[in-house]
């Protein structure tokens, strides 16, 4: 026989841990707390002081990678003492923005489930982000009705800013290609619980959401999410026009640009390059004009315009070189020999895709390197031992 849950007033704290931590101390039984808190790494330093200041077990279950919601916890519970209390994480996982209708699923099976939860007789604390506390209650409203305590708990701003500046600094130094799927995905749900600490109050505000979501798209469109990306870089370029910074404003729309010309939008790609190049020129920014010409260079080559790509890969290049910048000439230098190649220039194709190479191979980058050995080794089927041997030797002059 089911008993009826006692109905409790929803109580909302903020800013209050040492509430929780009472809430926690009294809860007996099935009870059931929501906790605002965006960033897995202030939440883990909460969850820490927890179980210092509580007289029972914390049991700590995380959602994310599992099939289900309520298996888990159920699993977690009954594994469990009767006194302890289940700190929930990761139910973001199960409500992807990309899927409603799987995180819709999730919601429903909360509702429908309610009563095997009240039967686990543990007191349940699901630890949420604003996104994810938003959408539960709306389209969870039974269960998430039926809550002992919200509490929303805002990281102090020291740490806040601390975090902030860790976040973006390691963002910045990396190469986000290089970085492995579950690093990429922990960088996304830090910066994007960052974001919500954010409100835009102020012009400080401003710019760190500015940086923030400049991050995100970069983050998205490495792993291919390219609607995910263009709303973080529409988001930034909204943030750069308002405060008025230029170089910002310029990396958003030749990132923008980059997500037309991967949908195949040449006509929007190249308007939005042009109006990037046009503020790297207004700047004095060479680099920034220098990786503009050569995206534009490459569109240019797609249409078949041989003779205009050529052009701008030569302008780019020679910043490049002028810059030190030797991974970008490589990288121009092995586009600009694929379009001497295709203009019949075989000798100078080759001596450029070589210069590529050498390059390359003295960076240590042995994924590029491979790539422009492949395309020699193309070349040298197509041509013939002979042939290509010959050209190779001319080409090293």
């Amino acid at each position: 026989m089911e008993v009826a849950l006692q109905q409790v007033e929803t109580l909302i704290v903020v800013d209050d841990e040492t509430r929780l931590a009472h809430a926690l101390r009294l809860a007996r039984g099935f009870a059931l707390f929501f906790v605002r808190c965006n960033v897995p790494l202030y939440r883990a330093k909460v969850a820490e002081r927890l179980k210092r200041a509580l007289p029972r077990p914390i049991v700590e279950v995380d959602l994310t990678g599992k099939p289900e919601v309520y298996p888990a916890i159920a699993d977690a519970a009954e594994s469990s003492s009767e006194d302890a209390v289940l700190f929930i994480y990761g139910l973001e996982a199960h409500l992807p923005s990309a899927a409603q209708e799987r995180a819709l699923q999730t919601l429903r099976g909360l509702n429908w489930q309610r009563a095997a939860y009240q039967r686990l007789e543990r007191p349940l604390v699901f630890w949420l982000s604003e996104y994810a506390l938003t959408l539960l209650a709306r389209e969870a409203p039974d269960f998430y009705d039926w809550n002992s305590g919200v509490f929303e708990l805002t990281i102090p701003e020291p740490i806040r800013e601390a975090l902030l500046r860790e976040a973006l600094v390691v963002s910045e130094a990396e190469d986000f290609l290089s970085i492995p799927l579950e690093g990429k995905e922990a960088r996304i749900r830090l910066l994007e619980g960052l974001w919500e600490e954010y409100e835009e109050k102020h012009p400080a505000e401003q710019r760190a959401r500015l940086r923030l979501a400049l991050q995100l798209g970069e983050l998205h469109y490495s792993l291919g999410r390219y609607e995910e990306a263009r709303r973080w870089l529409t988001e930034a370029r909204r943030l750069a026009q308002a405060l008025d910074d230029q170089a910002t404003m310029a990396q958003a729309l030749h990132r923008l640009g980059a997500l037309a010309q991967a949908w195949g939008d040449l006509e929007g790609a190249m308007r939005l390059y042009q109006e990037s190049r046009a503020i790297w020129e207004s700047l004095g920014d060479r680099q920034g004009k220098a990786a503009t010409l050569h995206e534009m260079a490459y569109i240019l080559r797609v249409r078949g315009d041989l003779e205009g790509a050529m052009r701008l890969y030569q302008e780019s290049l020679a910043i490049k070189e002028a810059l030190g910048d030797l991974r970008g000439k490589a990288a121009t230098l092995a586009m600009m020999g694929q379009v001497l190649l295709a203009r019949g220039q075989l000798p100078e194709g080759i001596r450029a895709l070589r210069q590529a190479l050498e390059i390359l191979v003295g960076m240590g980058a042995r994924a590029d390197a491979e790539r422009v050995a492949g395309i020699l080794e193309e070349v040298r089927r197509m041509l013939g031992e002979e042939v290509f041997g010959a050209l190779w030797a001319r080409g090293a002059g």
